[in-house]
């Protein structure tokens, strides 16, 4: 229909449709493929709900930022990208103290996760199946499909239900393991290095990450740059 339209219209377009991408690398694919962030909604009735509509607003919103997909990181402005990594390295470092220091809202700390079977079907204990359990174990009714959340309060304790509280079950002396929601922040900041110019000086993290680290998480070593 497309295409009979753009005859009809005198457009001037390919005899055969090209593939829409070629294949990539993990890292190409990590920098070309930059979409949007959706959040998972938390389930329940919430009265007051507003929705912002930017459909509208996109072409000012990019020329304001200067955000459209040729300006970020394109290698014409390779400054621009490092400035802003450098913004984001000290919000990490922030938010990395205050995790570490258990000062985090445990409230921001809760994971969602989708189910994808009855909770005593799971026959590993990963996190999820276990706060699924939690909440099976308290005659909450569960199907697969269904969001559950939880906190992860000991991720290498011997005993599954301390590894992890369903958040829905959450008690207030709980607390949350700081050095698992650490290494999850650094995960989670470890593409915005990745995507960085190859000219780039700055470390990934070099004054943060223990040799400890190194071993547990192998691509910090391939992301660290020697300043000889």
């Amino acid at each position: 229909m497309q295409m009979e339209l753009a005859h009809r219209d005198g457009v001037l377009i390919p005899e055969q449709k090209a593939e829409p991408e070629d294949p990539k690398r993990p890292d190409e694919l990590l920098a070309a493929d930059r979409g949007g962030l959706v959040f998972v909604p938390k389930l329940g009735f919430t009265p007051n709900v507003a929705e912002l509509d930017f459909v509208s607003q996109f072409p000012s919103i990019m020329a304001r930022f200067n955000i459209s997909p040729e300006t970020v990181n394109c290698p014409c402005c390779p400054e621009s990208y490092l400035q802003k990594l450098e913004v984001a390295r000290g919000v990490f470092a922030n938010y990395e103290d205050r995790l570490a220091n258990g000062e985090v809202d445990i409230r921001d700390l809760v994971v969602t996760k989708r189910i994808t079977r009855e909770p005593r079907d799971y026959q590993k204990a990963g996190v999820t199946a276990i706060a699924a359990q939690q909440l099976y174990g308290s005659r909450v009714k569960l199907r697969p499909g269904q969001n559950i959340e939880y906190v992860i309060t000991n991720a290498e304790a011997h005993v599954p239900n301390d590894r992890v509280r369903a958040y829905a079950l959450w008690e207030g002396w709980f607390g949350y393991d700081r050095k698992k929601y650490v290494a999850m922040l650094r995960e989670a900041f470890e593409p915005f290095a990745l995507c960085a110019p190859k000219r780039a000086e700055p470390v990934l993290l070099e004054d943060s990450v223990s040799p400890e680290d190194l071993k547990r998480f192998p691509l910090f070593a391939s992301l660290t740059i020697s300043r000889t």
